[in-house]
């Protein structure tokens, strides 16, 4: 007497045996990158608070709008999301800071948007730093001397 396992023919149980395969490598995917989610949401919440309670600390009013931080955040995110980064508009947004509180106020309107420049990675939240780090390392320190020359503490 056959069991029904072996009732299937050579293919329909190759077949299966792929779709259980693929099916358990999907699982282990969505997990990884739903732990990844969650790690970088607690660390944009962090870095948020600790440069909020450094800013408080120093107490400077902010030099702009919410509006317009919103549009720099804006083309920040348009700059940094793309197969080829615009490090000029990353240079010509950075130029607008003066002073910390400009800083915190960019970060927080930047927010945690998807990043959809890596296939792979295309459901992944970033904050600000985790864009900045698409940026090389000559590039983030020009970033972060334009900075410390107007004495802004931040450093990406």
């Amino acid at each position: 007497m056959k069991t029904k396992l072996e009732a299937f023919p050579a293919w329909a149980k190759a077949l299966t045996a792929v779709a259980l395969v693929t099916g358990g490598i999907f699982a282990v995917v969505q997990i990884n990158k739903g732990r990844e989610r969650r790690r970088l949401r607690k660390e944009g919440r962090e870095l948020i608070q600790d440069v909020e309670s450094d800013i408080q600390a120093t107490n400077k009013p902010a030099s702009l709008t919410k509006t317009n931080y919103k549009l720099l955040a804006t083309k920040l995110y348009n700059a940094l999301n793309l197969w080829n980064i615009d490090e000029m508009a990353v240079y010509q947004v950075f130029a607008q800071m003066n002073n910390d509180r400009d800083v915190f106020e960019l970060i927080k309107a930047f927010g945690m948007p998807l990043d959809s420049s890596n296939f792979w990675d295309a459901d992944i939240e970033k904050n600000l730093s985790g864009f900045m780090q698409k940026l090389d390392s000559d590039e983030v320190a020009a970033v972060n001397f334009g900075l410390a020359r107007k004495g802004i503490k931040y450093r990406f």
